[in-house]
């Protein structure tokens, strides 16, 4: 909490790699998931509503596990499963889970929360409701007025 994110390498769903530095500027929510993940699939439909939300004032990063749980995750897994969304999100990969090794991630689902820095204001792994996932993107953002 308080520092920095490390630069990681993510893969875009194009396939063409990508380092979260060239997303500062604007706030970030990182989730980490996983379309086997019980808790991933009860969040992730509550996570593309915001998404379409607060995308103009957030950026938002579905970081795939692809190669988690002895290769059970793949892209065709993921892309299929953000198919069943009720809208499109914008989901990356991690290969073989560096990025998730170098984050120190070790359940998914994990949420960073960053500033427009780059400076993580807060990580859990809990199993959060519609209204702690907006109340943490509403704490990311200086304009808005806090007691609503």
């Amino acid at each position: 909490i308080n520092q920095p994110l490390p630069d990681v390498q993510i893969m875009t769903q194009e396939g063409q790699g990508v380092s979260l530095s060239e997303f500062k500027g604007k706030p970030m929510v990182l989730m980490d998931w996983a379309s086997w993940c019980q808790h991933c699939q009860k969040s992730m439909p509550i996570m593309s509503k915001l998404y379409q939300t607060y995308h103009d004032d957030i950026t938002f990063i579905f970081l795939n596990a692809t190669g988690s749980a002895q290769g059970k995750e793949t892209r065709d897994r993921a892309a299929n499963y953000r198919q069943q969304l009720p809208y499109e999100i914008p989901i990356y990969y991690d290969q073989q889970t560096a990025a998730a090794n170098q984050l120190q991630v070790t359940a998914v689902p994990t949420y960073f929360f960053l500033d427009k820095k780059g400076v993580v204001k807060h990580v859990t792994t809990a199993d959060m409701t519609e209204n702690d996932l907006e109340s943490q993107i509403l704490n990311l953002l200086p304009h808005q007025n806090k007691d609503t």
